[in-house]
């Protein structure tokens, strides 16, 4: 069985817009099948690469790969949940030591600038 361009425009308008809804849908399967595809490879390709982007420790690493073998997305998630935590941790303490330094540089600029008035006087 073969269509050729031709004979769906031979074809009366009502078979026309069944064929034409046809190809629609094929092209929507088509399409999501290479998103999942694209997914996948994403997955497969990346995931190594995101976690040591994420500065996850090579346990870390090893851990999350043993339990997506054995498929348990629950603790998976739980873990990077965790390193989230740490991660989020070490964000706020390092924001603690910027704005000690921040305060130590304010406090010389002011100094400055009061033996700046001091001198003028």
């Amino acid at each position: 069985f073969h269509i050729t361009i031709i004979e769906p425009l031979i074809m009366p308008v009502k078979y026309f817009f069944f064929f034409f809804i046809s190809i629609c849908y094929f092209c929507k399967i088509v399409n999501n099948e290479n998103m999942e595809q694209k997914f996948m490879s994403y997955n497969k390709n990346n995931i190594l690469q995101n976690l040591k982007d994420a500065d996850c420790s090579s346990d870390l690493i090893v851990k999350f790969l043993k339990l997506e073998e054995n498929g348990r997305l629950s603790e998976q998630l739980r873990l990077l949940s965790r390193h989230r935590k740490f991660l989020l941790d070490k964000l706020h303490i390092n924001q603690k030591q910027i704005d000690c330094l921040d305060y130590l540089i304010f406090s010389i600029e002011h100094q400055a600038q009061n033996k700046d008035c001091n001198n003028k006087l």
